[in-house]
């Protein structure tokens, strides 16, 4: 939750007062949280060196410590530029939720490394397959979290700056900052080849503020690349 919620540094806390108290093995339902801070502060050895300490996550028995592992498994493969292990990895996570369920917060993060995954390696059927899988839920079954970033993907495949509105004011309301900071950069970054600068640097800067706070360092790179190309 803590992740979720851009609230990074007291994720960490949470797991040093965890070790402190003697914890030899981590909760399980820290392992993705503290992989993805690692990863998107751009710290892609420390999420590797987490993932090996806890490795005897990936065949636990336990579906939802397994399930854990493998969404953060596919956080630091694709950190690490290996998309198919990414895709994959993400793919065996979603694959339970005939057993846990959509809803399960693991399952939906597994989703959305699918789609990032998919995107990035340009697989654009499997984007829209996943995509599907979202869309055909009813209303009231559909997880926000999964409604949004539907938005996000849409917006992302057509070039579409209300699919990207859409889902900035579906993170806001849900109080998601990082993925509103992502989703403000990518639709920063559609403006910007659409030569409307004014307006791209309005989203840039209100993305660069929360990155800032995040230290999500690769993102902050991003949106000075931007600015680059724009100067």
């Amino acid at each position: 939750g803590l992740t979720l919620l851009g609230r990074w540094d007291e994720a960490f806390l949470r797991v040093a007062s965890f070790k402190d108290m003697g914890g030899h093995e981590i909760d399980s339902s820290l392992t993705s949280p503290v992989v993805e801070i690692f990863c998107e502060r751009g710290d892609v050895p420390a999420a590797r060196a987490w993932l090996d300490e806890n490795v005897a996550m990936r065949t636990d028995e336990d579906v939802q410590a397994r399930t854990g592992y493998l969404v953060a498994e596919a956080q630091a493969l694709r950190a690490e530029g290996r998309l198919r292990g990414a895709l994959e990895a993400a793919e065996e996570a979603l694959a339970v939720r005939s057993t846990l369920g959509i809803t399960f917060l693991t399952v939906k993060l597994g989703h959305v490394e699918a789609l990032e995954a998919a995107f990035a390696l340009g697989e654009t059927d499997k984007v829209k397959e996943l995509l599907r899988l979202v869309e055909e839920l009813r209303p009231g079954e559909r997880p926000p979290l999964l409604e949004a970033h539907a938005h996000r993907f849409h917006g992302k495949l057509a070039g579409d700056e209300n699919e990207f509105s859409a889902a900035a004011a579906a993170f806001h309301q849900l109080s998601l900052r990082f993925w509103l900071a992502v989703t403000l950069l990518e639709h920063g970054e559609l403006l910007a080849e659409q030569a409307r600068g004014d307006e791209a640097a309005l989203l840039l800067a209100e993305a660069r503020e929360i990155f800032e706070v995040l230290e999500a360092r690769p993102w902050l790179e991003r949106v000075d690349a931007q600015a680059e190309v724009r100067a």
